[in-house]
């Protein structure tokens, strides 16, 4: 992959993560939201050993959504402003690490539901898949900077 391509290829990805981060984060403190509520309001969260560990369940992963939006989020934004100025290289390859880490735990999650499906195992195929080529695309550019 050049310099350029790369370069490209960080714009777009940067523009779509960052719609899709912003998406995330909002049903992340939803979700958090919904089981701190549900928690505390729920009369049979009060009494129902099985509804609080729903709602306890509901708020974490809204606490986990809602971290991996950010770090999409930035990821996005590092990724873009390195796609026009080569010296955000570094912090969009540290982002790209990141992001990574945060589809990986993602695909742990999916992989633990009983109910895997075919799109369930392409979506995630796709997903590692993306992170990587962005990944190397953000170190092309921070090599090329450093250079």
């Amino acid at each position: 992959m050049n310099l350029e391509t790369s370069k490209k290829l960080l714009k777009i990805s940067g523009i779509l993560l960052i719609i899709g981060a912003i998406l995330t984060a909002f049903f992340g403190g939803f979700f958090a939201y919904a089981g701190d509520y549900a928690s505390k309001n729920m009369p049979e969260a009060q009494t129902n050993p099985d509804y609080k560990t729903v709602s306890i369940l509901l708020l974490v992963a809204g606490i986990l959504l809602l971290i991996s939006g950010v770090v999409h989020f930035l990821q996005g934004i590092f990724s873009y402003k390195a796609s026009k100025d080569p010296a955000y290289g570094k912090k969009a390859y540290t982002f790209s690490i990141l992001g990574l880490i945060m589809t990986l735990i993602s695909t742990v999650s999916q992989l633990s539901a009983k109910n895997i499906t075919a799109s369930t195992v392409f979506s995630i195929i796709l997903g590692i898949v993306l992170s990587i080529i962005i990944m190397i695309a953000a170190k092309k550019v921070k090599d090329e900077y450093i250079a």
